[in-house]
């Protein structure tokens, strides 16, 4: 096989033809002499193939490990602490191995995280449309009455508006997991941003009996306003079906020399201690009596603003209820 390689084959035809004249002047100057220049030509001709053949064979194994791995074996090591080219090229190969691993265990993780997600998903949808069909179910019977048929009719309403919120939050997580969203920082004013975030949900809070208090101490904060508004619209939204009738939330906006923070605090039933730990978790339901959500919309609003550079914490507020705090460090000079 290492005749082969044509670069071998013309680097020893021409060797070869080199010795031969050499030999063959040193013949007609002193036959000694030519026996020598031919034995001595000969000796380093079979040494440099002895050479070319070791080197040969390292090639070789490194092409069997180079097959082994793509054949998907992780157990091939092309680690190397010696001197030469082969060396260094078995060095390169080694390091270019790392990462293709390290991108398919990524790749693995993924794959398995999209599965769980779709997974999730799926299980999400399912409720809704199976509480739609037997409502639609209950519309065909002929015995019901105009009330009844109204009351199912608000109810396939309500479970229509959650069903395409849920559609449009999954869509736009989906868009932030495929680093296809635009984040654009600019100061605004943090009143703006609060009455943003509660206009949509104030007839809501009413229709539950909730008050929402909303104070802006601080005048801006570095922020992108409608990815920030639709974090901090979903946090109201949670604490509102979180809160029961009576109650009150109150949204305030505190300035230091650090960060702006924007605080959520509402005296509702507040979060059980197991829970707090998972809340920021994607599709994690809390044990709730009040409410039972589909579990992304405070992870929604966490993606949103760990992607701006912020925080988002949550705590137990006294005697009772529970406080969200949005922290969004001003930008060092």
């Amino acid at each position: 096989m290492l005749f082969r390689n044509p670069e071998i084959k013309n680097e020893l035809i021409i060797e070869s033809v080199i010795v031969a004249l050499f030999s063959a002047l040193c013949f007609y100057l002193n036959v000694m002499a030519g026996f020598v220049a031919l034995v001595m030509g000969a000796s380093v001709i079979i040494v440099h193939i002895v050479f070319h053949k070791r080197r040969y064979r390292k090639l070789t194994s490194l092409c069997d490990d180079i097959d082994k791995v793509l054949n998907g074996d992780d157990t091939v090591s092309f680690s190397c602490c010696e001197e030469g080219e082969i060396s260094i090229l078995r060095s390169e190969i080694h390091k270019m191995t790392k990462r293709i691993r390290e991108q398919n265990s990524a790749l693995t993780a993924e794959r398995e995280h999209l599965k769980d997600v779709m997974a999730d998903i799926s299980h999400q949808l399912k409720t809704p449309l199976t509480s739609m069909s037997l409502i639609l179910t209950v519309l065909r019977t002929k015995e019901l009455s105009d009330k009844e048929r109204i009351t199912n009719l608000r109810k396939l309403s309500d479970i229509l508006s959650k069903t395409e919120w849920l559609i449009e939050t999954l869509l736009k997580m989906s868009s932030f997991d495929a680093g296809a969203v635009e984040i654009h920082k600019e100061e605004i004013p943090c009143r703006s941003l609060i009455n943003n975030a509660v206009s949509s949900l104030e007839i809501m809070a009413e229709l539950r009996g909730v008050e929402l208090i909303t104070q802006a101490n601080a005048d801006t904060v570095c922020a992108d306003l409608n990815w920030t508004t639709e974090a901090l619209r979903n946090i109201i939204k949670n604490c509102i079906e979180h809160t029961p009738s009576g109650g009150h939330i109150s949204i305030t906006a505190e300035e230091t020399p650090v960060a702006v923070t924007i605080k959520i605090t509402d005296n509702g039933i507040g979060i059980s201690e197991k829970d707090l730990p998972h809340i920021f978790k994607r599709f994690y339901k809390a044990d709730n009596v009040l409410h039972q959500g589909y579990g992304i919309g405070l992870a929604f609003s966490r993606q949103i603003i760990t992607a701006q550079g912020g925080i988002i914490k949550a705590k137990n507020a006294k005697p009772h209820g529970s406080e969200f705090s949005l922290v969004f460090y001003k930008a060092t000079v």
